[in-house]
């Protein structure tokens, strides 16, 4: 199936199985998991949640610093 998937400013379909899980639309879209957070609309998503094909999901990099 092919979830919408936006990165900054970049969007793109990725192609995951049926009851894929955040971790794998993370891993397929090769970014580190502990530089972003991942929403659906309102909801910030934990990297255990199952995405499904009419998702679209933001990764919001997560800055630090002192």
């Amino acid at each position: 199936m092919k979830v919408a998937v936006q990165l900054g400013n970049k969007r793109r379909n990725v192609e995951v199985p049926e009851k894929s899980k955040v971790r794998d639309v993370i891993r397929e879209v090769k970014v580190n998991p502990e530089t972003v957070i991942v929403r659906r609309g309102d909801d910030i998503l934990l990297e255990t949640d199952i995405v499904s094909k009419s998702d679209r999901l933001e990764f919001i990099r997560i800055i630090s610093g002192g």
